[in-house]
């Protein structure tokens, strides 16, 4: 009798302890998933805050940079040197391929990896920029704008025509003619425009559609 009852009671503990761990277990599972859960919803929330955040903050912000950065005093662009303003010119020209069946008229030595196209020498000039109208209604231009509408001086422009024929030279200065004329004597004719933070664009208009080529030379000095 006494072995039996301590069976049973063995038995009984035993049940006892693995009901126990159980619980423990399913417990412990439980707490860990709440923690889970709990972990996930506050960083949830603490991106919802920033996000609410970002939302109020980023109008102010963006316009505070803008403040700022018009503020900021404005690059010096050394515009004298041809280096730095060729690559700002705009030209719009029928062709921007230099004319190489003429090289026995015109001569000069091509450079047509240069940015725009030039003759890096030709009649006693350097860098020499070539443009050709697109038709007798539509001219060929020079757009110096981007240089002369942001500072101030004096563009000294050289001007020639091809040998067989001319062309109808337009300067416009702030949208306005500035000089208007025929180019056609066969040396180099010598322009001044004084420029204070305004366009300055060079045409060359079709005269009688015959070589109409215009050759162009220039350089920038600053003024106070």
């Amino acid at each position: 009798m006494a072995e039996e009852y301590i069976g049973d009671l063995v038995r009984q503990t035993k049940d006892i302890c693995r009901r126990k761990r159980g619980c423990l277990a399913e417990n412990g599972a439980a707490w860990g998933k709440f923690c889970l859960v709990s972990r996930r919803q506050s960083k949830h929330s603490h991106y919802l805050r920033i996000c609410r955040l970002m939302k109020i903050f980023a109008l102010p912000l963006f316009a505070l940079s803008v403040l700022l950065t018009s503020m900021l005093p404005a690059q010096d662009v050394d515009f004298t040197k041809r280096s730095v303003t060729d690559p700002m010119l705009v030209i719009s020209s029928g062709s921007t391929l230099l004319p190489q069946m003429d090289d026995k008229v015109i001569g000069g030595v091509r450079d047509e990896s240069h940015v725009p196209p030039v003759y890096k020498r030709l009649w006693n000039e350097s860098d020499v920029i070539m443009l050709e109208p697109f038709s007798r209604e539509k001219p060929a231009q020079i757009d110096f704008s981007a240089i002369t509408s942001n500072n101030k001086g004096v563009l000294r422009l050289k001007v020639r025509n091809d040998p067989r024929g001319d062309f109808q030279l337009e300067i416009l200065k702030g949208g306005q003619t500035f000089k208007k004329e025929t180019i056609g004597s066969g040396r180099w004719e010598r322009y001044q425009i004084p420029f204070d933070h305004e366009s300055v664009v060079v045409l060359d208009h079709a005269n009688n559609w015959s070589f109409e080529f215009g050759f162009f030379d220039y350089s920038f000095s600053k003024q106070p």
